[in-house]
């Protein structure tokens, strides 16, 4: 009994030890593969690697794994007339992506590569159940060891090449959603607003320089209708940007037949959370100028004529804004409804 005791506790020492030995071992594995990419990607002369089926193997079915594989599976030209035009997209985009700032990157390391299969390849296309080309799939970073097994078609992980096509920004919108990066996206038939604005720059700050200086040296700035004429100048610019970004493109995300959320409106989230807080601000801006019009006599004083101008505000307010709710009550139940893809 006391031996059966002793056995005990030295058994559970040795289990613990062969769990860490093979911690350590496939640790040890998943770094030497880490190891290799790199020292893949540093030789190489494009961003997108070429891999043989023996490395896609070995880089892919390999756990954990403490990287992500981003693999377009390709053919030769004349038995598949896409391919080479998605190789070359999918090079501008990792390209694009290796130029990001660290902070808009995975916390991840992420790989771009390239695999041409043939049908000589019986046996692979087979493990893999690969009935066409071109392929784009995520391998995402995992401890699991979920390959080699089919790739699924419906998976969020394959881009769906027949639905989006072959579009930079669809590609860029996968590109992010696997990897939590932030590749920008242009929208279709957007014209580029923000290379604009960065050009006319020093013209706009004189301006409002200017603009400020003889509001300050004329007093206009204790006018209230000078407050109210620039909070509805910014409410009505947010109010076009909201319409454009939400009345006229698809919606940021839709719920799809099997209940999963995408993502693939043309847009950034930013924008779209930029645009919508600019929204909300302006409302929230006008709603406390109307209780400063109403409440505080210093700011609106009741003299003759000045109470049917503060009633004509408090109007026009109510109009801006039931004309908004109305606006997205009508337009938005169109957009904001279940896709089926």
């Amino acid at each position: 009994m006391r031996n059966g005791r002793r056995l005990g506790p030295v058994l559970l020492l040795l289990l613990s030890i062969c769990a860490f030995s093979a911690n350590l071992v496939h640790g040890a594995g998943s770094s030497a593969s880490l190891s290799q990419l790199q020292t893949l990607k540093r030789s190489s002369h494009s961003q997108v690697l070429s891999l043989s089926i023996g490395e896609f193997e070995k880089y892919v079915e390999r756990a954990p794994r403490e990287y992500t594989l981003i693999v377009m599976f390709t053919a030769d030209a004349s038995m598949c007339k896409p391919c080479a035009p998605m190789l070359l997209a999918i090079e501008k985009i990792a390209k694009e992506y290796e130029e990001l700032p660290d902070r808009k990157k995975s916390r991840m390391p992420v790989f771009f590569a390239s695999l041409k299969v043939s049908p000589n390849d019986q046996a692979f296309l087979a493990k893999y159940s690969m009935q066409h080309v071109p392929i784009l799939y995520a391998f995402r970073a995992g401890n699991t060891r979920n390959f080699p097994s089919p790739l699924n078609d419906n998976s969020p992980d394959n881009y769906q090449i027949q639905q989006f096509g072959i579009l930079p920004n669809q590609m860029k919108n996968f590109v992010n959603a696997r990897t939590s990066s932030s590749l920008s996206v242009v929208r279709s038939g957007q014209i580029p607003f923000v290379p604009y604005v960065r050009a006319v720059m020093p013209i706009i700050l004189v301006f409002v320089g200017f603009a400020v200086f003889v509001g300050v040296a004329s007093g206009a700035y204790k006018r209230p209708m000078v407050w109210f004429g620039l909070v509805m100048l910014v409410y009505i610019f947010s109010v076009g940007g909201g319409f454009f970004s939400w009345i006229h493109n698809q919606p940021l995300a839709v719920v799809d037949s099997n209940g999963i959320t995408q993502y693939f409106a043309e847009g950034s989230r930013s924008q779209y959370v930029g645009e919508g807080f600019f929204v909300s601000v302006t409302c929230v801006s006008i709603s406390v100028l109307v209780i400063l019009i109403q409440e505080l006599p210093w700011v609106l004083p009741y003299k003759s004529g000045q109470s049917a101008i503060g009633l004509s505000m408090i109007m026009m307010t109510f109009v801006a804004i039931v004309a908004l709710l109305s606006l997205y009550q009508i337009k938005m139940p169109q957009y904001l409804r279940y896709s089926e893809m």
